[in-house]
């Protein structure tokens, strides 16, 4: 969870406050931990309480 609070930091700095200074855990992409970049891809609904079940 902290790595994507840090994540979330970084885009902001550099998008909504364009200070140009964002904190970036990893300098490449690179290095960038595969588990990490699954974790934005989890499930967080359940499939029987899914808001668009129905869709």
């Amino acid at each position: 969870m902290q790595q994507k609070v840090t994540s979330l930091k970084a885009f902001r700095a550099l998008l909504i406050d364009k200070d140009n200074s964002p904190q970036w855990k990893f300098a490449t992409i690179h290095e960038v931990p595969d588990t990490l970049v699954n974790s934005f891809f989890d499930e967080i609904w359940a499939s029987e309480s899914h808001p668009l079940k129905m869709l």
